[in-house]
C-alpha cells in the first residue's frame, strides 16, 4: 500500500467540491478535508479558509505522529521478530549508513540530540564512532551533532522527518516516545542476532 505523505484542503463550491472528491484516489481522499470556506470568485479568500486549513494541517500532522508512534511502538526491537524500528544512536547511524530509515522520529527536548557523532563528506558515512568513521574510509571525520547527521541522511534518502512533541503536550506517555528523543521507523526489517 503506497501511503500518502501530504495531506489536502479541497475549498470551493459545493457542488464542484463534489465533483472533484468523487473523482479523487481513495488514498488522496483518505487524507482531504473539505471546507465551505473559499473559491475562486473575488473576495473568497478569508480569514476562515486561512483557519479551515490551519486545523486541517494540525489534525493531519497530529494523526501522522500518532500512527507513526503506533508503528514505532509496536515494531520495537524483539527477540521473536524482525525489528521494524529502531532507537538509540548505534542503531541509527547503522540504519542511516544502509538507508534504511523510512520515518526518523524527534522529539526536540531528547537529551540524545546533541551527542557527539562523526560524518564524512557524503551523508551515509556516519558513525556514532570517530574510529567507526575511519573504517568507513573517512580520513578526516567531523563531530556533529547526532541530530544534525541523522536529519541530513533522512533527507538525502527522502525519508520523513516528523518531530515528536514533548508527553505534556498531548500526553504521551514517555516511555512510548523514541529513547533519547531520537528513532526511525525503517524502510525493510531484519532478523535481530540473538546476543
Amino acid at each position: 500500500m503506497v501511503r500518502p505523505r501530504r495531506g489536502a484542503v479541497l475549498a470551493g463550491d459545493p457542488r464542484e467540491r463534489s465533483a472533484v472528491h468523487e473523482r479523487l484516489t481513495e488514498a488522496v481522499r483518505r487524507v482531504t478535508t473539505e471546507t465551505e470556506h473559499g473559491g475562486r470568485a473575488a473576495g473568497s479568500a478569508s480569514a476562515a479558509l486561512e483557519e479551515a486549513i490551519e486545523e486541517a494541517r494540525r489534525r493531519y500532522t497530529r494523526h501522522r505522529v500518532e500512527e507513526a508512534l503506533d508503528r514505532f511502538r509496536a515494531g520495537r526491537v524483539g527477540t521473536d521478530r524482525p525489528t521494524e524500528a529502531v532507537e538509540g544512536i548505534p542503531a541509527l547511524v547503522e540504519a542511516a549508513r544502509e538507508h534504511r530509515i523510512d520515518t526518523l522520529l524527534v522529539r526536540p527536548d531528547g537529551p540524545e540530540l546533541d551527542r557527539e557523532t562523526w560524518v564524512g563528506a557524503r551523508p551515509d558515512q556516519v558513525a556514532a564512532r570517530r574510529s567507526d568513521a575511519r573504517t568507513l574510509g573517512v580520513s578526516d571525520p567531523t563531530a556533529v551533532r547526532a541530530d544534525d547527521a541523522l536529519l541530513r541522511a533522512a533527507a538525502v534518502t527522502a525519508a520523513d522527518v516528523l518531530v515528536v512533541p514533548p508527553p505534556d503536550e498531548d500526553d504521551t506517555d514517555a516511555t512510548d516516545i523514541p529513547t533519547g528523543g531520537l528513532g526511525a521507523l525503517l524502510r525493510w526489517t531484519y532478523e535481530t542476532t540473538p546476543a
